[in-house]
């Protein structure tokens, strides 16, 4: 065999060696892929799969509760004058909904009166 012959022959080879390395390296890629998940996706894009809402208001409602204590824990105010100032809220608010349901009752009874008599 000539010179020219065998660099012809090695060459071939070495293509068939680079292809074959091509097809194992994208069978790889391909089996890596095909595991890969739903969550595996989405935490690439900086997102992860919907929890439930329940859990949601949960951890909403512990860091409301956590929030409230510390900011009554550096309040400018001592301890039995917060608490006056919330019981003071909560007085105003009971006559604000006594002064409502009052307002209601007397609407409803007019209507009343009103239907009855149209009749």
């Amino acid at each position: 065999m000539n010179p020219i012959q065998e660099t012809a022959i090695h060459a071939q080879h070495a293509v068939g060696s680079k292809v074959i390395d091509g097809i194992h390296a994208a069978t790889k890629l391909f089996s890596a892929i095909r595991e890969l998940g739903v969550d595996d996706a989405l935490g690439w894009a900086g997102l992860e799969r919907r929890h439930s809402p329940l859990r949601t208001l949960g951890v909403f409602g512990v860091g409301l509760a956590l929030g409230a204590g510390v900011g009554m824990l550096f309040a400018p105010m001592s301890g039995k004058d917060t608490r006056k100032a919330i019981a003071d809220i909560f007085k105003k608010g009971e006559k604000k909904a006594e002064t409502v349901a009052a307002e209601a009752a007397a609407e409803a009874g007019a209507g009343f009166h009103e239907v009855t008599t149209f009749s």
